[in-house]
């Protein structure tokens, strides 16, 4: 067995982090979770990649799982790329000779496609899975400039997010477990919210400018973030790998379809990174 759960210190705060690593293993797969969630989640994911000689890490981020600050947060967007490269590199230094892929779901793919266009990562790959690029349900023009003046005058002002868990996955398990995590939470404060937001065009953009192999999947019944920002985010880069699916919700990995998408990934890895 190898142990999983280490902490570390960054600009004042504590992080939680999590490896499944073996000794032997092709690739290391950085995963960077959602809102409300932390990577002890992808525990069962992790495991079977370990399987296929894949390791996995990840970091609860700030405002995140066991990580330090208060829930929903983030200090700044410039301060969660630092961290993310901080940690990555730490990664990187202590696994120097396997490739690195990165790997953001949700929330985690807007932080991950603005770690590529803003920070110069030596990374082999990057795979989005139903990335936060666009909203199925926006804020109103109200509640839009209501977030933009807290953020400004009280950013870590902290509310609930109308989210109905029912949205994550079709399978009633994983809606319970969800539902049950005593480490996930609904809440979002303008500090975290409206440098993700306001960074969706950014993003889509500036997505040409990706040089790596990338991979975005998306279900088109997904009912929280919008799969068709996703293809506007993959058309505009050949680099860019687009896999869509059907009747399956936001967290595909915890949903139905499972398996084909895990077999999907395996295949698109084999190809683009490292054969298995």
């Amino acid at each position: 067995m190898f142990q999983t759960d280490f902490n570390f210190e960054y600009n004042r705060a504590n992080y939680h982090y999590s490896k499944w690593i073996k000794e032997e293993n092709n690739t290391i797969i950085v995963i960077i979770h959602g809102l409300g969630e932390h990577i002890g989640r992808y525990e069962n994911w992790a495991k079977r990649f370990n399987s296929f000689n894949y390791g996995v890490c990840g970091v609860d981020l700030f405002g995140h799982g066991l990580s330090s600050g208060k829930r929903g947060h983030m200090k700044s967007i410039d301060d969660t790329l630092d961290m993310l490269n901080y940690f990555i590199e730490s990664i990187q230094n202590e696994y120097t000779t396997q490739k690195i892929v990165l790997y953001g779901h949700s929330m985690g793919g807007n932080i991950l496609a603005q770690l590529l266009l803003k920070r110069h990562l030596k990374v082999h790959a990057a795979i989005f899975s139903s990335p936060w690029f666009g909203l199925i349900e926006k804020p109103s023009f109200f509640q839009y400039n209501l977030a933009k003046v807290m953020n400004k005058l009280y950013p870590s002002f902290s509310e609930k997010a109308p989210l109905d868990p029912n949205k994550i996955s079709t399978e009633s398990e994983e809606v319970l477990k969800y539902v049950n995590d005593p480490l996930v939470h609904n809440y979002v404060t303008p500090g975290l919210f409206i440098p993700l937001f306001n960074a969706t065009d950014f993003i889509l953009e500036n997505s040409k400018k990706i040089k790596l192999p990338t991979l975005v999947f998306h279900s088109i019944d997904d009912q929280i973030t919008d799969y068709k920002a996703s293809e506007v985010f993959a058309s505009n880069n050949s680099k860019i790998d687009m896999k869509l699916f059907e009747k399956v919700r936001h967290e595909i990995h915890h949903d139905s379809l499972k398996e084909d998408l895990f077999n999907y990934l395996l295949d698109w890895l084999s190809a683009n990174v490292k054969y298995r």
